[in-house]
């Protein structure tokens, strides 16, 4: 297994107004972090609340059916899914 790293090598460059720039700055200092830091870990908590957002999906009334059965039925042993609800989720234990 690969050792985790925190080196950041890679660069993202943003155009901001002043007034964004100095919105994130004074709420950056506040929270006593630079303001790269505040930025990056503002950016990665939104991108996974976007993720977690994606719930809507569209299907035909047969699918729809064929689903609702499917979440109707008794839940059966599932050792797998066991073990992954034991786990805390990535978003919780990463730190961004």
């Amino acid at each position: 297994m690969a050792a985790k790293t925190n080196a950041r090598s890679t660069q993202v460059n943003l155009r901001l107004t002043h007034e964004q720039k100095l919105t994130m700055r004074c709420v950056a200092e506040a929270m006593h972090k630079s303001l790269n830091d505040f930025i990056l870990e503002s950016a990665c908590l939104a991108a996974v609340d976007t993720l977690l957002d994606q719930r809507l999906f569209t299907v035909s009334g047969s699918q729809y059916r064929a689903f609702m059965q499917l979440l109707d039925r008794p839940e059966a042993n599932n050792p797998e899914l066991a073990n992954l609800f034991s786990r805390r989720p990535v978003w919780v234990t990463n730190k961004f």
